[in-house]
């Protein structure tokens, strides 16, 4: 029932800063969603406050700069990981 209001609720009315994709990472383990919810309320008033001073052409413009921000925390994560379990199979 879920799956389907979501849609029909962004249609409906677009203005609503919620997300589907959300909702499925805060219900699949209520302990991961504890840590992020303070990444997840900056990121919304990030998107909000873009899109309200320099709509769509600003935000438009922003996704590299995010995209790259993701993707270079997650190599520093992986390499970070990789690195402490090659150090932990060693010792």
């Amino acid at each position: 029932i879920v799956g389907i209001a979501f849609p029909l609720i962004i249609y409906r009315f677009p203005s609503i800063p919620i997300s589907p994709i959300g909702f499925v990472i805060a219900g699949w383990d209520p302990w991961y969603f504890v840590g992020m919810w303070f990444p997840a309320a900056l990121a919304l008033i990030l998107r909000v406050l873009i899109l309200k001073t320099g709509g769509t052409r600003l935000y438009r413009k922003v996704i590299p700069l995010a995209l790259g921000i993701i993707i270079g925390h997650a190599i520093c994560q992986m390499t970070t990981g990789a690195i402490t379990l090659y150090r932990g199979l060693i010792s």
